[in-house]
C-alpha cells in the first residue's frame, strides 16, 4: 500500500479518536436520520430510496420465512422483523416529501446555523 505519512495535525487528530467515539456518533447519527425521516423532513429523490431499501427488505424477510417454516424460533423472529418493516413501509408512504427548496430554506433559517441569515420563504409548487 502506498501512501503518505499523516503530519502532526493528522496523527493528532487520528489518536484521540477511540472507538467507543465513534460507536457514540454512529448512534447519534441514526437517532437524527430516524427523526427526519418521522417528520417528514426528506426529498422525494431521498423517499423513493427509503421505500425502495424497505420494499427489498420485505422481500428477503418474505423469502427467508417461507424456508424456516421448519424453525418456530427463526419464524417467530422473522415474522416480528416483517411486521416492523411493515409498519415502516407505511410510515414511508404517508410522508409527503419536501421540495428541496424549500427544505434548504428551512435548513438556512433553522435557529442552529451558525451561518443564519433571515431567508424570505418563497412559495414554490411542487
Amino acid at each position: 500500500m502506498c501512501g503518505t505519512p499523516l503530519n502532526d495535525a493528522e496523527q493528532d487528530f487520528y489518536d484521540a479518536v477511540s472507538l467507543d467515539t465513534l460507536e457514540e456518533k454512529e448512534a447519534l447519527v441514526k437517532k437524527k436520520m430516524l427523526a427526519q425521516v418521522e417528520s417528514g423532513h426528506i426529498t422525494r429523490d431521498e423517499l423513493d430510496l427509503l421505500i425502495n431499501q424497505v420494499s427489498d427488505r420485505l422481500t428477503i424477510v418474505s423469502d427467508e420465512i417461507s424456508e424456516s417454516n421448519s424453525k418456530p424460533k427463526k419464524l417467530q423472529k422473522l415474522k416480528a422483523v416483517k411486521e416492523k418493516t411493515e409498519q415502516r413501509q407505511s410510515l414511508l408512504k404517508g410522508i409527503a416529501p419536501q421540495h428541496p427548496v424549500r427544505q434548504s430554506l428551512q435548513l438556512a433559517n433553522h435557529p442552529r446555523n451558525p451561518k443564519r441569515k433571515t431567508v424570505l420563504a418563497v412559495s414554490l409548487q411542487p
